[in-house]
C-alpha cells in the first residue's frame, strides 16, 4: 500500500489534496496531521513501511514550520530517505534555496484551482511513488523511436 503524509494546517487544503491524491493514486493511505510536531512524533513512534512512501508538506504551519520539520526529518536516519514536497504560497527565492538545502526533494507552488491539484497528484504519483501515466498512445520522439525500436510509440 503506497502511504503519503500529508500536513498541512489548513483543513480545506489538505481536504482538496486528499481528494486529488485518492483520484490519481490508488491504492493510498493518506495520513493528514495538522503540524510538523505531530508529523514527527508519527513517524517516531510508527516508523516508516518500505512500500512508496512520500510526505507533502506545508512551507508555513504553527509550532513547527515546515523547514524546521524539513530538517528534523533529513538528520534522522528513520526518515532521511522519505521523499519530501513542500507546498508553499510563497517563491521566495532565499527560502526556496533554504528548502533544498535542507533535503527537500521538490518545492511547488501551493495548487490554487482544482486541475492543478491533480497535477500535484499526478507529480508526485510519477516522481515518487513509482508510477507512470504514459500510456501506450502517447507517441515517442521520432529520434528515439529510431533508437529503440520497441519502446512505446516505435
Amino acid at each position: 500500500m503506497k502511504t503519503i503524509y500529508l500536513a498541512d494546517d489548513d483543513e480545506d487544503d489538505r481536504m482538496l489534496i486528499r481528494l486529488a491524491v485518492q483520484e490519481v493514486i490508488a491504492p493510498v493511505r493518506i495520513v493528514e496531521l495538522d503540524s510538523g510536531d505531530d508529523l514527527i512524533k508519527l513517524i517516531g513512534n510508527q516508523g516508516i513501511s518500505d512500500d512508496p512512501t512520500v510526505i507533502i508538506m506545508d512551507m508555513n504551519m504553527p509550532r513547527l514550520s515546515g523547514l524546521e520539520t524539513l530538517g528534523i526529518l533529513k538528520l534522522s536516519d528513520a526518515s532521511r530517505h522519505i521523499p519530501v514536497v513542500m507546498l508553499s504560497t510563497t517563491s521566495n527565492r532565499a527560502l526556496v534555496r533554504d528548502a533544498y538545502e535542507r533535503g527537500v526533494n521538490a518545492f511547488l507552488e501551493k495548487p490554487v484551482h482544482e486541475a492543478d491539484f491533480v497535477k500535484l497528484a499526478k507529480a508526485v504519483d510519477t516522481c515518487f511513488m513509482n508510477a507512470s501515466h504514459v500510456t501506450d498512445e502517447t507517441p515517442a520522439h521520432a529520434g528515439f523511436a529510431r533508437k529503440y525500436p520497441s519502446a512505446p510509440g516505435g
